[in-house]
């Protein structure tokens, strides 16, 4: 026969990722991570990558995707559009610049490329969601 704690201490609980996330969760989050998201251009690729699958977590994983329809972060997912969306302009040579200078070669601009394609695709997302 158990005593009392040893029962307490044999207790199963079911823990839900999802469920603990979600407490954290709320459009001021979301605004401060917009925040340093605004100066994607200038901000390292850890960051932009972090935010990136940050994001994508919450609106896909989690299907909170209400979270980013907030004209802040619309601003900020059509100016990410606009500056991967053009080809032979400003993103282009933006990376070109920094395959020149980028002291790893070839291989920090394609992580760059595929940080901007993350911010890309969760730009797509909120915005088609919302429409």
């Amino acid at each position: 026969r158990f005593t009392e704690e040893e029962q307490r201490v044999q207790t199963e609980k079911l823990y839900v990722v999802e469920d603990y996330l979600n407490r954290f969760l709320s459009p001021t989050i979301i605004e401060y991570y917009c925040v340093v998201l605004r100066h994607y251009k200038t901000n390292n690729e850890q960051t932009n990558y972090a935010i990136a699958r940050l994001f994508s977590r919450i609106a896909v994983d989690l299907r909170l995707y209400g979270l980013f329809f907030h004209v802040s972060v619309f601003r900020i997912f059509n100016d990410i559009l606009a500056f991967t969306s053009k080809p032979s302009t400003t993103a282009t040579s933006a990376l070109a610049h920094e395959r020149e200078t980028d002291a790893e070669g070839e291989k920090g601009a394609g992580r760059r490329e595929c940080t901007m394609e993350e911010l890309r695709n969760i730009s797509i997302f909120g915005m088609e969601k919302f429409s």
